[in-house]
């Protein structure tokens, strides 16, 4: 069984093993940008004016509108909690972070620098190949959705993630000395286990819209969760998330993080979203 508890400066995952549990921090960054600031104005008839016209006071020229009452910032964003109940896999794949994989020569021409030990790899060359395909797609069905949810009431979902064979174990992550994905990014291939199946693990984030059609920002700011150490067969509930219009993702990865490769281009992708509304 799997729990994230995500907090505005940490989130917690608690993964349940054959083992016990594994309780990892995971910083979250929010983004104040987003957010307007006001500055207070100071009090009208402060200094030497003299305290006269309608309202009791003179107004200052800087401060056309002394009696104006500030708007209140609004409020950032706290993510949401995501819980996942799952069977546990027997069948984890040991960590490969320390590994010598071979890298392809892809970005001997590129004019931009390698991704080696980069945690953000944006604006870098990744030579890693792809690695091993699958014979068959891995596909991705979230069920029980509903268009509209009510505030303070939990989101629960059935996600299956499975091939031709049926459910798939998420067995497989790499991650750095910290325990986190880091500098492991996209840095291993593809791998099939011994059953041919693919090894992998998956993700689900929630992102809050504008409206209902809006265009996704570029982070899941209300609510981020690893999926993995579970069968591809578990209840997943979101909870916590105010009111707004949101997306929910369900994506599914190899075990360096990139998405599951499929064979052909016209293959189902590792892939299901779903839009709703709180209120």
């Amino acid at each position: 069984m799997m729990k994230k508890f995500i907090g505005i400066a940490a989130a917690v995952i608690v993964a349940g093993t054959a083992g016990g549990v594994i309780i990892t921090q995971v910083p979250y960054e929010a983004n104040a940008d987003q957010y307007p600031t006001y500055h207070q104005h100071p009090e009208p008839g402060d200094g030497d004016e003299p305290a006269t016209g309608s309202y009791g006071v003179e107004p200052r020229e800087e401060d056309p509108q002394p009696n104006r009452e500030e708007p209140r910032p609004e409020p950032q964003l706290k993510p949401g909690v995501v819980k996942v109940d799952g069977t546990p896999v027997d069948n984890l794949r040991p960590d490969r972070a320390d590994d010598g994989v071979t890298p392809s020569d892809y970005c001997a021409a590129s004019n931009l620098p390698p991704s080696d030990a980069a945690k953000d790899k944006s604006g870098t060359c990744v030579s890693t190949s792809l690695g091993e395909i699958a014979k068959n797609p891995v596909r991705v069905a979230v069920t029980n959705a509903k268009p509209v949810y009510e505030t303070n009431k939990p989101i629960k979902l059935d996600v299956l993630v499975a091939d031709d064979k049926g459910p798939l174990d998420l067995n497989a992550f790499t991650k750095d000395k910290t325990g986190k994905a880091g500098d492991t990014l996209h840095e291993h291939p593809g791998e099939l286990g011994k059953d041919g199946r693919p090894l992998a693990h998956g993700h689900i984030g929630v992102v809050k819209l504008d409206d209902k059609n809006a265009l996704p920002g570029n982070k899941y700011d209300a609510a981020f969760s690893g999926l993995q150490s579970v069968k591809g067969e578990v209840s997943a509930t979101i909870s916590a998330l105010p009111p707004g219009n949101y997306r929910a993702d369900f994506f599914f990865s190899v075990p360096g993080h990139t998405i599951l490769p499929t064979g052909e281009a016209n293959d189902v992708q590792a892939f299901d979203a779903i839009r709703f509304e709180v209120k």
